[in-house]
């Protein structure tokens, strides 16, 4: 094995994009912790830098590269146009002669067009990539012409016929500790990865087919889980976010959920945590969600999406709107907070579609103290989805444009966006971890009542005379945070640009 003295060092950066605020989810950080764990076993020195969510300008990221000394090998997480864009212009900046690199799920299914247009990259790395990086960087300046899931210059012209490597065991990789995250975390701002991939076959979502397949699901063991509550029990953390796309939901998870469950109460452990499941999983299988809840389980997020059960039949969510109701009802009797994904605008959206999420989503606020949901929000047809492949088969873009069915169902959310911009971004941007629940779920009435103010005023054949009313009621909302608060919110109405093109809309 190499001294310390004669490792190469590998650096491995999450680039930084704008994003909507109060994001707490350290995916990406999580991400790079997997990656940097491959990394050591390969007996390389690492360094990670997730600028995304430190929220580092360009300039801020390149100096701290160039601060940690010279590298042999950069590598970035890339999950969007944006992503690709800013990382080259750090590259630029840093004038570096590394070997450039690249994963994630932009990167895994846009390799051969990034290999074709930039010259900044030299490979890039499809699907889970922690065993093709090991590879990688034991190979490094040696052959990797047989080392899954790589695709380099040289073999763009197959990209498409190269194979990922999806790993089998998840506690092989994961053999990192939050120590190793070199940023202070808040106590409330631990997540957590505990699973990869999705029962589900929602014909919108990206992550079956990056992570495996659709309908695939893998996860770490209870005991590995157990270990990360123990090592977050003395970090001081106060709740664990765990964002997998679906904690349970086959058999096996169901098993591991309940072994969990058992493992935290025979110790002592109490943390209160969230999950994402789906909502036929709790009508399915109520009894571990009470075990769970007195293990600490707290907040359960199931992407309810819409009210219309035709919509959802073409999002292929394989659930109605009722089974939505009675699996938030069923929660909420366990005393089990629920916040809900929302899909609401989307290529077969019209007036009626609105109007009937709406109304669902307000009942569910109405009956149910603990409910809320994460934005009203939009379809991203995303390359490689069934959806996007459905609407433009050979599309070469990551994102496909879209409009809404009927005509003015568009209109209502082209001045959606124009409303999040001005009203609710610089909203949301005062809140924090601290704020009552309740600023919350009335910011998510407001929510639905900026959309219905549009489209009543749409019908009446005004739709500019909407915004006065959505101003005003948020401007009163604003007074429920504190005055000083309230100020700033006006201030940053009238400064802050958020720019359409460069919001990131994969987080609350």
């Amino acid at each position: 094995m190499m001294n310390s003295k004669q490792k190469k060092r590998i650096l491995l950066c999450v680039p930084n994009v704008g994003r909507r605020p109060i994001n707490t989810h350290r995916l990406f950080t999580l991400g790079l912790l997997y990656l940097r764990n491959a990394c050591v076993q390969a007996h390389w020195d690492c360094v990670l830098l997730d600028a995304y969510f430190d929220n580092l300008s360009r300039t801020e990221t390149i100096e701290r590269i160039k601060k940690s000394g010279k590298f042999d090998v950069i590598g970035f997480t890339l999950n969007d146009d944006a992503m690709l864009n800013e990382s080259e212009a750090i590259c630029t900046g840093l004038k570096t002669d590394a070997v450039i690199i690249a994963g994630g799920v932009y990167a895994t299914r846009m390799a051969d067009s990034i290999l074709s247009k930039s010259e900044t990259f030299s490979h890039i790395f499809k699907g889970e990539a922690e065993e093709t990086l090991k590879q990688f960087l034991f190979n490094f300046a040696s052959s990797i012409h047989c080392i899954t899931g790589i695709v380099s210059r040289y073999t763009v012209a197959n990209a498409a016929r190269i194979s990922k490597r999806i790993a089998a065991n998840l506690d092989d990789l994961g053999g990192w500790h939050y120590r190793d995250i070199p940023q202070k975390i808040a106590a409330g701002e631990y997540s957590l990865v505990t699973s990869r991939g999705c029962t589900a076959r929602c014909n919108y979502c990206v992550i079956g087919p990056h992570w495996s397949r659709y309908g695939l699901w893998r996860g770490h063991s209870a005991e590995w889980i157990f270990d990360k509550f123990v090592e977050l029990q003395d970090a001081a953390a106060t709740c664990i976010n765990i964002v997998d796309d679906q904690f349970v939901g086959s058999e096996e998870s169901i098993q591991r959920a309940y072994r969990l469950a058992a493992l935290l109460i025979q110790n002592n452990i109490f943390i209160p945590f969230v999950i994402m499941v789906r909502a036929e999983t709790v009508n399915n299988e109520p009894g571990v969600f009470r075990a769970l809840a007195q293990a600490g389980l707290q907040t359960v997020f199931i992407g309810l999406e819409s009210g219309d059960n035709e919509v959802l039949q073409l999002m292929n969510k394989e659930t109605s709107a009722e089974e939505g109701r009675q699996a938030v009802a069923t929660l909420s009797e366990m005393g089990i907070a629920v916040s809900s994904g929302t899909i609401i605008f989307h290529p077969w959206a019209t007036l009626k579609t609105l109007k009937t999420d709406i109304s669902y989503f307000r009942k569910l606020i109405k009956q149910h103290d603990n409910f809320d949901f994460y934005g009203l929000n939009e379809m991203d047809l995303l390359n490689g989805t069934l959806v996007s492949k459905m609407f433009h088969a050979d599309t070469l873009s990551w994102r496909t444009d879209w409009q809404c069915q009927e005509l003015e169902a568009d209109i209502i959310y082209q001045n959606w966006l124009k409303v999040q911009v001005r009203f609710l971004f610089p909203f949301l941007e005062q809140l924090n971890e601290t704020q009552e629940k309740d600023i919350w779920r009335d910011c998510c009435v407001w929510m639905l009542d900026a959309v219905e103010y549009l489209v009543n005023a749409l019908e009446a054949g005004d739709i500019n005379s909407a915004f006065f009313r959505i101003s005003l009621e948020m401007d009163l909302l604003s007074l429920r945070v504190n005055t000083r608060d309230s100020d700033n919110v006006l201030a940053l109405k009238q400064q802050t640009d958020y720019s359409q093109s460069v919001i990131e809309r994969c987080f609350k």
